[in-house]
């Protein structure tokens, strides 16, 4: 088998990314219609998030297998995996179907994608690392303009709904896995590989070995890095087009044009980033690309339904995803060949699954419009962005600067680099003293997370908003209509009123997955028990229907939440107003006072945690 040229490499690599992105690209920008088939909360749908993020967590254990049998043999198994769980979520019968069987596609992705990364950057000259880097995270957002696409062509309007989306996704799966039979083992992992067998090299490498001294304070920082910055971002991925939808009154046609103009220029900010990397530097171009995604995220999410929004998405998209080849250059060029995988997958797929797994959760928790206690997904992301900043103080900070330095020499413990005066050999009594405290110290991280979200969960739910429930209500009755799930919908609306109170909203003979393509519900006037909300529906425009009904929803308190008792002065209009995020409670000043505190909390915190990782008796982490 003769060598292919770099750029079909880059090619049969970049698959991995595109898929990546086109996958999640699906459960976010079908959000709303995966909400009303299994008629779930927006609590449900957010905590759904974690079992699915989880699945990276699991492709750890897949990608470490990559540097004992090597790069090519797993990323030919990773692709198999990954198109039979695909095959299958489409079969998904409820929410929790859902989530387990993308659980199974996330583990074979993140794989693959872990693994075509660490090939790229083997394989690839020093001088054009970064911009391969980014080329092949370019094909990320290219998977999301497909599925803008074929969301734009009306694939979820036919009678698979959004599990064609899944389907249609199998051919190309199919094709890239023929052609990747051409790809070769990286030279770097054979020349390994021969220094095992001449007795160089140790045969397996550790689970821990990126945890010795020597390499620990890097992995830290790396990994924090990480974790920060996909937090927000992964948030703000899951939720956007669900808050363009039912928080902005947008339609699925509008976020689908809006996802394709904005991910179009937003590929760029991958191609941009790397050139930037090759050009100024990795620690500048990283900060830029942070500080510009809390900026323009925020600014997104407090934006209206005018030009701003699209023009705010390019920009997110452009400096939040974009940013990309930094993270991937860092989590790979500062760590050895033996452990270069492995390494990356820690910082991958378990400190950036942490960020992925708790950010759309903490949004379906505190933005649900009924019990959530921010009750609004545009302010919640708001306040998410900012979780970001510290990650840019500690690039800024302490990471060094890998610009046009071999592998060899970047990955090589030095001064400037956490822990790296501590001997390379370490005993085995050693390596027994490191599993002990890192499990004490897994187990710790691990409940402390836990009671964390748990206190999130307990306190962000504890609202019972009239206007959520009457949100609720005719979103369930909407979906009440479809000849799929008519009971299940119906009853989710029956919790929160009678669903016949609505029949002079459905026009007569409505037909498909909704009874209104449109709801605005506005702010709840509250009078002892009893509540008032008023509202404007949008109906299937076909005759006779009124294209627009206004009214009022009359809600009682019964024990801790409330119920529809009545629908009163309905008629027709002509124009629909614009819901608006609600004003954060309380002085704008107190506000920015603690959202800055918080900021200098969060970077002191993980300052002092990546110093206390490069602490080994002989260095600590030294700014550079």
């Amino acid at each position: 088998m003769g060598q292919p040229s770099l750029a079909l490499v880059l090619a049969l690599l970049a698959s991995a990314a595109f898929f990546d992105g086109y996958d999640a690209q699906v459960v976010s920008l079908l959000l709303p219609q995966i909400q009303d088939s299994f008629h779930a909360s927006v609590t449900a749908l957010g905590v759904a998030h974690i079992p699915i993020a989880l699945g990276q967590f699991v492709a750890f254990f897949v990608i470490r297998q990559a540097d004992r049998v090597g790069r090519r043999p797993l990323l030919l198994v990773t692709i198999l995996g990954y198109t039979a769980f695909t095959a299958a979520t489409a079969a998904a019968w409820d929410l929790s179907s859902f989530a387990i069987l993308q659980f199974g596609a996330q583990v074979f992705i993140g794989a693959e994608f872990g693994i075509a990364v660490t090939m790229l950057v083997e394989v690839f000259p020093k001088e054009r690392r970064g911009r391969a880097l980014g080329v092949l995270l370019t094909f990320g957002p290219l998977g999301a303009v497909v599925v803008a696409i074929l969301l734009d062509a009306g694939l979820q309007d036919t009678a698979l709904g959004w599990r064609l989306f899944y389907l249609v996704g199998l051919l190309p799966l199919v094709v890239v896995a023929i052609g990747r039979w051409r790809l070769p083992e990286t030279p770097r992992f054979l020349d390994e590989q021969r220094r095992r067998a001449e007795g160089i090299s140790a045969p397996r490498v550790p689970l821990l070995e990126p945890w010795l001294p020597q390499y620990r304070g890097r992995l830290v920082l790396v990994g924090l890095v990480s974790l920060l910055q996909t937090l927000p971002t992964s948030a703000a991925v899951a939720w956007w087009a669900y808050y363009a939808e039912r928080q902005r009154g947008l339609s699925t046609g509008d976020v689908a044009t809006y996802v394709i103009f904005a991910y179009g220029a937003g590929l760029f900010g991958y191609y941009s980033c790397g050139r930037l990397m090759d050009r100024i530097g990795r620690r500048p171009t990283g900060v830029i690309y942070i500080v510009c995604t809390v900026a323009s995220g925020i600014a997104l999410f407090q934006s209206g339904r005018g030009l701003a929004s699209p023009l705010l998405l390019a920009v997110a998209v452009f400096f939040g995803l974009g940013v990309g080849p930094v993270l991937s250059a860092y989590a790979t060029e500062l760590f050895p060949t033996r452990i270069r995988a492995e390494a990356s997958s820690w910082v991958r797929n378990w400190f950036a699954v942490v960020g992925s797994a708790l950010g759309p959760a903490m949004v379906g928790v505190l933005g649900d419009p009924y019990h959530g206690a921010v009750g609004n997904i545009g302010n919640t992301l708001s306040l998410l962005m900012l979780v970001a900043l510290p990650a840019a103080f500690l690039i800024w900070r302490y990471m060094p600067e890998t610009r046009g330095v071999e592998l060899e020499v970047a990955a090589a413990p030095s001064a400037e680099l956490p822990g790296a005066r501590v001997p390379a050999n370490v005993a085995a009594a050693q390596y027994a003293r490191l599993r002990r405290s890192f499990a004490i110290g897994l187990s710790a991280v691990v409940l402390l997370l836990g009671a964390a979200f748990g206190i999130v969960l307990t306190v962000g739910t504890g609202q019972h908003r009239p206007s959520g429930a009457a949100q609720d209500w005719l979103y369930d009755v909407a979906g009440s209509t479809a000849s799929s799930g008519r009971q299940a919908s119906l009853s989710e609306a029956a919790k929160l009123g009678p669903p016949p109170l609505a029949r002079v909203l459905i026009a007569p003979g409505t037909t498909g997955e909704e009874a209104f393509t449109r709801i605005v519900v506005g702010q709840s006037v509250v009078a002892g028990r009893t509540a008032s909300v008023p509202f404007t529906v949008v109906r299937p425009s076909h005759p006779p229907a009124p294209p627009a009904l206004a009214g009022t929803l009359t809600l009682h308190r019964s024990g801790t939440g409330w119920h529809v008792v009545a629908v009163s002065g309905v008629h027709q209009v002509t124009t629909v107003p614009e819901p608006a995020n609600p004003a954060f409670p309380g002085p704008k000043l107190a506000w920015a006072i603690g959202a800055i505190a918080f900021v200098v909390l969060l970077a002191a915190a993980a300052s002092l945690i990546v110093r206390r990782a490069g602490q080994t008796g002989e260095a600590a982490p030294a700014p550079v």
